[in-house]
Parts: C-alpha cells; sequence; structure tokens
C-alpha cells in the first residue's frame, strides 16, 4: 500500500500567523537584517546586485552602499592594530548601521518589495547565475536568509511547532512501517522534514528526490558558520559526515523549496 501527501503552503503557515509565504517572506525577513548578521546583509546586498527584487533606484543604491561599506568595513578589519585603523573601523562601523537602517526603511516603504513574491526572486536570481559565472553565490546566500528566518522561527515557535500536524504524521508514519509513504511538499521551508527527520524517519542526505542538500540546520539548532568560517563560503557552512539512518520516506519538492 502507497499514501500521497501533497502540503501546500498553508501546511506551515497554519502554525502560527508570523510564519511566512511566498508572498510575504521579505516583509518577515528584513527586521532580521542589522549590522550583527553578515549573512542577511550579504543576502540583501547580493540580492540587489542581481537585480532579484522589484526595481526601485533608491533601495538598488542603499543596497549597493551598504555592500561597499560592508566591504570597506571587512578589510579593515582584516588591517586593524593601529589607532587610525581602529577610528576608520568605528567610522565605517556607525556608517554601514546607518545605511543598513535606511536600506530596511525604503524597503519596507516600498510595498511591491516586501510583497515581493519569493519565487519569483529566486528565479531572477537562476537566470543572474546562468548570465553570470561571477555571481558570488547569491543563489545560496539567499537560500541561506532562508534558513537563517526559519531557524529563528524553529525557536521562536518551538512549543507550536511541536505539536503541529506535522508531527501527526510523521508519528502516523512511525507507526505504520509496512506502508509506503511519499510526501509532496510545496513549501519552500523544511519543517515538515524537521518532523520526519526528529521521528528518525527520513534524513536531510536523502534529500528531495535527486537534490541531495549541501547544508541544513538539525532540529532547533544553529545554522550559522562556526566562529571564523568565512562567510565567503556559506555554501559550505553545515556538510553530512558519518553514517546515518536509512529513509523510510520520500519527500519530494517540485518547486519553492530550500533545494530549490
Amino acid at each position: 500500500m502507497k499514501i500521497v501527501y501533497i502540503f501546500g503552503a498553508g501546511a506551515s503557515a497554519s502554525i502560527d500567523n508570523s510564519v511566512p509565504v511566498m508572498v510575504n517572506f521579505f516583509e518577515k525577513a528584513i527586521d532580521m537584517l542589522d549590522e550583527n548578521n553578515k549573512a542577511f546583509q550579504l543576502a540583501f546586498t547580493f540580492a540587489e546586485k542581481a537585480r532579484a527584487l522589484p526595481p526601485n533606484p533608491e533601495v538598488e543604491n542603499l543596497g549597493v552602499q551598504m555592500g561597499v561599506l560592508g566591504s570597506l568595513l571587512e578589510r579593515s578589519n582584516r588591517s586593524k592594530g593601529s589607532e587610525p585603523a581602529e577610528n576608520q573601523n568605528c567610522f565605517l562601523r556607525e556608517d554601514l548601521t546607518d545605511a543598513i537602517n535606511a536600506y530596511k526603511t525604503a524597503f519596507k516603504n516600498d510595498p511591491n518589495r516586501t510583497a515581493a513574491n519569493l519565487e519569483n526572486v529566486f528565479s531572477k536570481v537562476e537566470l543572474f547565475k546562468e548570465k553570470r559565472f561571477d555571481a558570488d553565490n547569491t543563489y545560496d546566500r539567499l537560500q541561506y536568509m532562508i534558513n537563517g528566518l526559519f531557524n529563528k522561527l524553529d525557536k521562536d515557535l518551538r512549543d507550536k511547532f511541536s505539536v503541529a500536524a506535522h508531527h501527526d504524521l510523521s508519528q502516523f508514519v512511525v507507526n505504520t512501517d509496512k506502508i509506503e509513504h511519499t510526501f509532496i511538499s510545496f513549501n519552500y521551508d523544511l519543517w515538515l522534514e524537521k518532523a520526519l527527520f526528529q521521528k528518525k524517519v527520513w534524513h536531510p542526505a536523502a534529500g528531495h528526490g535527486s537534490y541531495r542538500f549541501e547544508y541544513y540546520s538539525e532540529p532547533l539548532e544553529d545554522i550559522r558558520p562556526e566562529s571564523g568560517t568565512s562567510v565567503e563560503r556559506v555554501s559550505e557552512a553545515i556538510k553530512f559526515t558519518g553514517k546515518h539512518q536509512r529513509s523510510r520516506v520520500s519527500v519530494l519538492k517540485p518547486h519553492g523549496s530550500l533545494s530549490w
């Protein structure tokens, strides 16, 4: 016997009204952008570079400014030690903070940006990637931003997620080992997978059909690179090592997921 389950966007949105869907992802994500969150800063900067978001010259220019100041601060940090360098760092940090705040304000004031469809943005990033081989991991950075937002929601909504329908279905899989289960998910988040992973019936290394994860956050664990990991190698933030249990179920994502 086989059972096929189809998960639409509402499956995750039903957990709590703070959970984003395709059309309000950026409205939620922009609030996490600050001077201490380098991964998000780079994700927005490179999305601007790829012209993946709805056109708005004012916001695009602020995005460029944010990226330039971030790069200058990074270089300055590598050569710090002298008093002039420390003073320069201080000024750059202030300028970067101002640029980020200005970018956030302009972004939020543009309804086309806050309501940008994540699927459309990903499609534009893919086109940018195909046209330019030096696309600076724009695609990976956007994936990383998605994972970062949901990592935060994992913690904020821990109690609600633990009683969500995802876990009821996962427990049903555990209790019916003679049935073949296949999940088709149009969710770009990984909460279904986390629930299956927690019940030890699916492992991220199994991937989504022909795709295998490059990185993945285990349930309720931080996905940021370890201290000292270069943000320029964001796609290598987490790799799977060692043995893992065999997956009893298949999880397929036609579109809109972290595996895209």
